[in-house]
């Protein structure tokens, strides 16, 4: 299958590690406009797409839905994708206000961050770079303190691809169950039942991308109940069938991709 678009990561500034997970690029490798379905991560991003002399900016709150975006081939996409208990606190906003909201308002985004984002160069990674580092760096020195407890759940989840109980990591940390929804849901803004299940639905699109496995082998090795179950996430998640969804990812060449 001749892939229709490109993703690729790359590093922030050492500084800002704690707050940014990944910096990301994007283009399309075909002719014509295409339609871009964007699945949960559990991560709060900022985008820019830039053209030449020209970028139009947006912001992509946690979600549990799929998002449709239109993408042209005349553009490169960068991205922000925060840790998904940094985004909000990097942005001065509470996690809840950015549940499920998209702006794609000029005006919203220069509030947001305070001053009018810069203009990236088309297609130069490393320029890119330099100018999100630039960015966030005022945003991360001003940030309020992060809360470590919340780190180290959402640490736990990503290690484990969402597949242990959030009681047991709970427990391991040292924190009550209570205390813990009110903590993760305030900096993350979804409960941590909602991130594990983002994060086993990442974990199990990795495996495919990998290739090799049959569908019943990724629900076993991911925590799904069965196949009907994993087939319920992806439907839920991605608004996608499994096949539809490996389908997807073919249609992307991928460069290097964190967890």
């Amino acid at each position: 299958m001749t892939p229709a678009f490109e993703y690729f990561e790359f590093d922030p500034a050492p500084a800002l590690a704690r707050h940014v997970t990944s910096y990301w690029g994007f283009r399309v490798l075909v002719p014509d406009p295409r339609v871009h379905r964007i699945w949960p991560d559990g991560c709060i991003a900022l985008a820019a797409i830039s053209r030449p002399g020209a970028a139009h900016w947006s912001l992509v709150g946690p979600r549990m839905e799929p998002l449709d975006v239109p993408v042209q081939p005349d553009a490169t996409y960068w991205g922000v994708r925060f840790w998904p208990d940094a985004g909000a606190a990097t942005l001065g906003m509470h996690a809840a206000e950015l549940r499920d909201v998209t702006l794609f308002s000029p005006a919203s985004i220069v509030h947001l961050i305070g001053a009018p984002p810069p203009v990236l160069a088309a297609s130069d990674q490393a320029a890119a770079a330099g100018a999100l580092d630039a960015l966030l760096d005022p945003l991360v020195r001003r940030c309020r303190p992060l809360d470590d407890a919340v780190r180290q759940v959402v640490i736990a989840i990503v290690a484990a691809g969402g597949a242990r109980s959030i009681a047991e990591i709970a427990a391991e940390i040292g924190i009550g169950d209570r205390q813990l929804q009110r903590r993760f849901r305030s900096a993350v803004g979804l409960t941590p039942k909602q991130f594990a299940r983002i994060r086993r639905l990442r974990s199990a699109g990795a495996s495919v991308l990998a290739g090799g496995q049959p569908w019943a082998s990724v629900a076993a090795s991911h925590g799904f109940a069965d196949q009907s179950h994993l087939i319920h996430e992806f439907s839920q998640l991605t608004g996608l069938t499994p096949v539809a969804f490996e389908e997807r990812l073919r249609l992307i060449e991928h460069g290097r991709v964190g967890p």
